[in-house]
This record gives structure tokens, C-alpha cells and sequence, in this order.
């Protein structure tokens, strides 16, 4: 899909050149529609926005037809978001399951995970929708020839070849990254790896976990169980774990999810890349609105440069990728204009003013102790309270939509 470059044209040979790449673009998205025609596949993308659409009509209308109206490409409705651990990707999808859900795109599901759908330790097969897949809206759970999917924002093995085979065509594939000195921090709190380290008396005593943190890192490799939960984004993204040791074949998978990303989001500039997500997928300001998933109560300890090296050398998979990706992402904004800032704190602006008037500002703690959530106003809208739910919420509405039970 042809995704312009927003400049104003001072040179006529420039407008004109323009002017003829997006006719091209107009020409090849044409021709396109007409082979999927001749090839008889039906895609699951439904809405026509008629202003009787009440899912997304109303979402956050101030600016937006401004923005509509401005716009001179399309929307990208079909996208694959491969989820990493621990890297601010449950925010990240929440924001991608609202914009699917809000306009009845059909998403990718594990249909024996009711619960999130996820396909983590799963090898997809030609033969996985009859035996893997949710059906897609409006498509009989036998007529799996028809098994054709818009979105997907679950955990799976990310393999771009397998997935082109169900996923519409002009598939965006996004994910998002994270440093593994702060990332893998956060893996180890959060999926209790403390335990095979230390006894810890209070599990949510912050500073408890650091100093077990710490002792992992200074003994690593008397902790093998632990060892297992190190480099786990470009696992994620579908490296072969037992290869991990041989940098040149880290760098070799590296290079091919450069080519099979078109973006990947880095959790440390989070707005940024939402901003940059927007331009890429044509999207406007209140499709990029949220408020924080899946927040830690309390933060470790600022460590010593040593130990922060150490941490990424045991991830030094992770940090090759992240260090990778990050390069690339500064270019993107570099590409992005001179504007980049100005619509920075513009998009800033709208979602602090979209918080105080969906939240009472105040955030509530987890039955667990460890998270913190946003609590919504008690007259907030529908629209609100959709940019709070969670992917517990967002799966079973999906579910029930494509397959009805």
C-alpha cells in the first residue's frame, strides 16, 4: 500500500512527480482488487464509515475529520503486531484490538485459548485452520479455504512466510523492543524468576527482588532456569534458541527481520513511535489515544554501569536487535519531517486532555499487588472505558463476534 510523504510541492516537477506515483499507487491498488476478484478470496473487512456505525463513529470526533480531510492515502487495515515480552506490548495492543474491533476486522485467534487466543510454542501449518483458527466474521468455522485474517496482536512465533498464508494481502508487520538491561529487569519480576535465586519474605518488596536481581547477574550461571528467560524479544520474533551463542547467525536473523518488519516500535520513546505508527498507517490521533497497561507499582533500583553491561551481555541477542532497530527508528523520525516535534507535543497534548477527561486521574492497584490500572470516571463514555479494557476484555468481544459463542 502507497503511504505518502506529507511535504508542500514549491517545485512544480516535484508536485507533478507526486501526482504520477500516487495515480501508479492508484493503478496498482486497482489491479490488485481485481486479481482478488479473479481468485475468488473473500476478505473479512466489512465496515463502510456511513455515520450509523456506532463502534467508531463517535471515538474522540474533535480534530478528526480535519485530519480526514487532509488525508490523501488509506488507512491500513490489515497489520500483524508480533508481541514481545515485558516491552509495553499489552498497552500497544490494546490500542491495535480497539482500532480491529471498532471496525469489524477479523483477527488471528487460537480457538483452544479462549482466554487470550495467544499461539505461543505453536508451529502454523497449512492445516491450522482446522485445527488452530478462530474463523474469520461472516466465514463457517468448515469452509477454513476461506480462512483469511485483517489483525494480530497475539503472542506467536513470528514466521512472516507461514503468516502471509493467512493474512490478507498488503499485511503491515509491526512489534515493539525494548532494552534488555531494563526489559529483562522486568521479565525477571514479573514471571517470579526470584525464586530460583532467592527465599524472599515479601514477594512484592521492591528491593527484596533487587538484591536478588543483582545476585542472579553477578552468578548467572549458577541459574540456568533463570538463563532461560534471557533474550526473550528475538525469540519472540522467531530466532532458534539453539543457535543463540553464534553471533553471526544473530546478525543474519536480524538482517532478515529488517526486511520483514515494516516497523518496529521502541518502548523507551513510546509516544514517538505511536506517532510514527500513525503516519505509517495513515491512522488518525484518536486511534493512537491510550492509558497505561499492565503499569509496575514500584521501580527497581538505578543499577551501577557494570551491572547494566552485564545485563546486556546476557542478553546480548536482545541488545543486538534492540541497538539494530533503534538505529532505524531515529530514521524514521528523521524521515518524518520537520514537523516531528510540533505533532509530538500536539499528540501529547490531546492524550493528556483525553486522560483528565476519562479518568479521575487516580489508578487503582491489581488484585496482585503489582500492577496499577487507570479507574475511569463513573460518567465516562463508552470510548473511555474501551481504551481501559485489557486484553481479557478485547479477546472475548473478538471471539464472540467472529465465532458467536
Amino acid at each position: 500500500m502507497y503511504t505518502a510523504e506529507y511535504k508542500v510541492c514549491s517545485i512544480k516537477q516535484r508536485c507533478t512527480g507526486l501526482l504520477l506515483l500516487a495515480t501508479l499507487s492508484l493503478g496498482v491498488t486497482l489491479w490488485n482488487v481485481v486479481r482478488f476478484r479473479t481468485n475468488s478470496i473473500i476478505l473479512p473487512v466489512h465496515v463502510q464509515t456511513n455515520g450509523n456505525i456506532s463502534t467508531h463513529s463517535r471515538f474522540q470526533e474533535h480534530g478528526k475529520l480535519l485530519e480526514q480531510r487532509n488525508r490523501t492515502c488509506q488507512p491500513v487495515n490489515n497489520f500483524v503486531y508480533v508481541k514481545t515480552h515485558k516491552t509495553g506490548s499489552t498497552t500497544l495492543s490494546t490500542i491495535l484490538d480497539r482500532y480491529g474491533y471498532t471496525r469489524e476486522l477479523s483477527f488471528m485467534l487460537n480457538k483452544n485459548d479462549k482466554r487470550v487466543g495467544h499461539i505461543r510454542r505453536i508451529k502454523i501449518t497449512r492445516d491450522s485452520p482446522k485445527t488452530l483458527f478462530v474463523p474469520p466474521i461472516n466465514v463457517s468455522i468448515n469452509d477454513t479455504d476461506r480462512f483469511m485474517f485483517n489483525v494480530s496482536t497475539i503472542h506467536l512465533t513470528f514466521n512472516k512466510t507461514v503468516l502471509d498464508m493467512f493474512m490478507a494481502p498488503n499485511t503491515k508487520y509491526i512489534t515493539i523492543l525494548r532494552d534488555p538491561a531494563t526489559q529483562f529487569n522486568s521479565y525477571f519480576w514479573h514471571f517470579s524468576l526470584n525464586r530460583y535465586v532467592c527465599r524472599l519474605k515479601d514477594k512484592l518488596n521492591i528491593r527484596e527482588n533487587d538484591k536478588c536481581f543483582l545476585k542472579f547477574v553477578e552468578n548467572s550461571g549458577s541459574y540456568r532456569r533463570v538463563m532461560s528467560g534471557t533474550n526473550t524479544q528475538i525469540t519472540d520474533l522467531g530466532i532458534d534458541r539453539s543457535k543463540m551463542a553464534d553471533e553471526k547467525y544473530v546478525n543474519v536473523t536480524i538482517r532478515q527481520l529488517q526486511r520483514d518488519l515494516d516497523f518496529a516500535l521502541i518502548m523507551e520513546y513510546f509516544d514517538e513511535s505511536l506517532l510514527l505508527l500513525k503516519k505509517l498507517f495513515c491512522w488518525d490521533t484518536s486511534d493512537i489515544l491510550y492509558l497505561a497497561q499492565n503499569a509496575r507499582v514500584a521501580q527497581p533500583s538505578k543499577y551501577p554501569s557494570h551491572i547494566t553491561d552485564k545485563v546486556r551481555q546476557l542478553n546480548r541477542a536482545d541488545y543486538l536487535l534492540y541497538t539494530t532497530f533503534n538505529q532505524t527508528f531515529w530514521e524514521h523520525v528523521e524521515a518524518y519531517g520537520p514537523t516531528f516535534q510540533a505533532d509530538l507535543s500536539e499528540f501529547r497534548s490531546e492524550l493528556s486532555k483525553f486522560t483528565k477527561n476519562c479518568t479521575d486521574l487516580s489508578t487503582a492497584i491489581s488484585s496482585k499487588g503489582r500492577l496499577r490500572k487507570y479507574v475511569p470516571k463513573s460518567s465516562s463514555s463508552l470510548e473511555c472505558n474501551q481504551t481501559l479494557y485489557n486484553v481479557f476484555e478485547w479477546i472475548p468481544l473478538i471471539r464472540e463476534r467472529q465465532v458467536g459463542h
